[in-house]
């Protein structure tokens, strides 16, 4: 999930950057052209309104083509959806500053450079970078504390369940399973009969059957049951953990995890 969110946010940036080059190269030739009776300003306005249809037109593009992503429930958007849902929200937000914004940093930044050209490349121009590098090295340490164990809570019956594969996430192949089951009142189950089913529903369009396997869990001691199961494709599985006690059901949890 992290992995598709952060290709949806890539594949923003890029679009974004992009616009925001080509208004500033639309905005530098305005100025060039511009005539001896007009004011800077007038051009600045020029060239960003020359830019205003070409931008409109790539964000409706882009919004409408991702539509049916975004409210679309079959087979595989779990996957998509995240990749489509930043460009979507972004490519909206990124009108505004590209077509407001920009210009008018623009206009500041040049203003500055005429008057105090000596204070602009001591100062400006090295706080920018300064302020590039504090944003970089904050991202990185958010993707580090979110590549953390993904421990998946539910309840079967009355029981909680608590699901964790080894490795995390699992691989296609052969994978460790972890459950821990406790009654309501949080004491561990130690007689319990626990089994995983692990379910990927047919993709017609891909000519792929549904495929299913199963993983008997031994209990190891205070509420604790592991085993190991196949995954024979990666994608994403739905996991069904079924706990039985005494020959009696007491429910099933459901959970989904990502093969890679």
């Amino acid at each position: 999930m992290i992995t598709a969110v952060v290709i949806g946010y890539v594949s923003l940036f890029a679009v974004a950057i992009q616009t925001g080059i080509i208004m500033i190269e639309f905005i530098r030739e305005a100025l060039a052209n511009r005539t001896p009776d007009q004011s800077y300003m007038d051009a600045v306005v020029q060239g960003s309104v020359a830019r205003l249809r070409p931008k409109l037109m790539t964000v409706a593009t882009t919004v409408f083509g991702l539509l049916p992503i975004m409210f679309s429930s079959g087979t595989g958007m779990d996957i998509t959806q995240p990749i489509a849902t930043p460009t979507f929200g972004g490519m909206i937000s990124s009108t505004i500053y590209v077509l407001f914004l920009i210009p008018c940093l623009f206009a500041i930044g040049e203003d500055i450079r005429r008057r105090r050209p000596e204070w602009f490349m001591r100062k400006a121009v090295p706080a920018v970078f300064a302020l590039f590098a504090v944003l970089a090295s904050s991202c990185g340490g958010t993707q580090s504390a979110s590549s953390s164990s993904s421990v998946q809570t539910g309840r079967a019956g009355d029981m909680t369940v608590t699901f964790l594969s080894a490795p995390d996430p699992p691989k296609s192949g052969d994978n460790s399973f972890l459950v821990t089951v406790k009654q309501p009142d949080g004491t561990p189950v130690t007689d319990g009969q626990v089994k995983a089913v692990f379910l990927m529903p047919a993709m017609p369009s891909m000519n792929m059957p549904a495929m299913r396997s199963e993983a008997e869990l031994s209990p190891q001691g205070s509420g604790v049951y592991r085993g190991n199961g196949q995954l024979s494709m990666s994608g994403t599985w739905n996991v069904n953990i079924s706990v039985s006690r005494n020959g009696k059901d007491v429910g099933t949890a459901k959970f989904s995890l990502i093969a890679k």
